[in-house]
This record gives structure tokens, sequence and C-alpha cells, in this order.
């Protein structure tokens, strides 16, 4: 108190799921958003939807927010994002190719891989 009233910050994700159960909570909570992280990032790499993709890239950009304020800020940032992202792609018909990339080093192309042009 000898530096101001704190009672009305929020909490990191950490400090949220610290309180929770103490560190077990904490070490499970920050494997899930690994796991989550994980998937969304392997879904990308082979999606073709434009939302998804732009998704990605908006996520990205606040993850900071999440892991500083906790998920409601970083809830509202994304949502509000996303309903710029999805009316810029559904009125522009904003869609994504898919395109063989090239294999690193060689002249030649790898099977099974891919990369995007928007």
């Amino acid at each position: 108190m000898k530096y101001g009233n704190f009672f009305a910050l929020t909490w990191s994700l950490h400090a949220d799921l610290y309180s929770i159960f103490g560190f077990p909570s904490l070490v499970g909570g920050m494997f899930m958003v690994g796991l989550f992280l994980y998937r969304f990032h392997h879904r990308v790499t082979w999606t073709a939807s434009p939302k998804l993709f732009a998704s990605y890239w908006i996520f990205n950009g606040y993850i900071s927010t999440l892991f500083r304020d906790g998920g409601v800020p970083m809830a509202y940032f994304f949502g509000f994002s996303f309903v710029a992202v999805y009316i810029l792609v559904t009125a522009g018909k904003i869609r994504m190719a898919r395109i063989q990339a090239p294999a690193a080093n060689t002249g030649s192309v790898r099977s099974g891989t891919v990369g995007s042009v928007a």
C-alpha cells in the first residue's frame, strides 16, 4: 500500500493459473496453451482458408496480451480484429492458393510441401 492500491489490476495468465492449484495447475495450463499453439500452427500451415490464415497472424500479434493481461482483453482484441478480417475477406472475395515450394538448396520440388499465395 506504500505505492498505491493494486487491488483492481488484471492478472496475467501465469498468475491466474497459479492461483487455482499452485504449481501443478501452472504446469498443466501452460501445457494446454502450448498444445493449442502447436495444433493451431500445424493447422494453419496446411490451410487454404484466408480467414484461418489471418486469424493465426492476429492471434500471434495479441499473444503477449494473453500472457500479460489474461484471456479477457486478448479475446476482446482478437474478436474485434477478426470481425474486420471476416468483413474484408467476405466482401473482397479473397482466396488463397496453395503452391508447391521448392526444396532448399536444390532445384527440385519436395512432394507434400506447401507455400501460400494470398
